[in-house]
């Protein structure tokens, strides 16, 4: 018995599934990306400090015309033997915040209420010698985010994640997926033919353009605002939540 065409029957109607499943999965992949609220994170190891500490300081901005609701930002030391020498000093100008420092001194976290929109806040650190690589982190809760995870590592002396603007990927990855439905669909039904070069061609120089377009006509990023940056407000050096009041400044 031969069970050859039963089992190339059985590919064709596998490839003809994954034809109907990829594209649309792959599609909502996409739209959770470029939906996702943009940040800025950036971190800088800004000198060695005396009794051999370190300092750094890290920003975090507001991409969008939104405000950034409810969010943990948490910077942790990932050395072993790493420490904050202090409680770190914020600048978010009439922000509330809710400040962390866990027991051992490698973590710290602040709750804030929102980060309004295209705000920038600067968090100025203390650290030991021992301290050399850090991670700032946005927790995503409900929103998702990009660019929401900078390390600092060791050889590293800045650091600077996020996006502003649609990336390159964004349409090599719609044009891939055009020609994979196109390619399968040719392959499982008819075949392909000389004449359907001018129909992939014209899928690649469509995409393209509208990438194109979308960076040149994409509305630009407005001047971050700083309210943030004259009034620091210094958090407690232990491990005790402070309540929002009690670490409110104003300007």
């Amino acid at each position: 018995m031969d069970f050859m065409p039963n089992v190339t029957g059985w590919i064709v109607v596998g490839l003809r599934a994954l034809l109907f499943l990829i594209p649309p999965s792959i599609l909502f992949w996409l739209m959770s990306e470029i939906t996702a609220h943009s940040l800025y994170l950036y971190g800088q190891r800004t000198q060695d400090g005396p009794r051999g500490q370190s300092t750094y300081r890290f920003a975090v901005q507001n991409n969008e015309d939104v405000a950034l609701s409810e969010h943990t930002l948490s910077i942790e030391i990932l050395d072993e033997d790493g420490r904050f020498e202090d409680g770190p000093c914020v600048y978010l100008g009439c922000n509330g915040f809710e400040p962390f420092m866990d027991p051992d001194h490698r973590r710290w976290s602040m709750t804030f209420r929102e980060l309004p929109a295209y705000d920038t806040w600067t968090i100025d650190c203390t650290m030991n010698a021992l301290a050399k690589t850090v991670r700032l982190e946005v927790g995503e809760d409900a929103t998702r985010l990009a660019g929401n995870t900078l390390e600092l590592a060791a050889g590293q002396q800045s650091v600077l994640v996020g996006r502003t603007a649609t990336e390159w990927w964004w349409a090599a990855g719609a044009v891939s997926l055009g020609l994979v439905v196109y390619t399968f669909s040719t392959f499982l039904y008819r075949g392909f033919e000389n004449g359907d070069w001018w129909f992939v061609s014209a899928i690649v120089a469509f995409t393209l353009l509208l990438h194109w377009s979308g960076r040149l006509f994409s509305p630009r990023l407005a001047p971050p605002v700083t309210q943030g940056y004259w009034n620091g407000v210094r958090t407690p050096f232990t491990s005790e939540a402070v309540a929002p009041q009690g670490v409110h400044s104003g300007t």
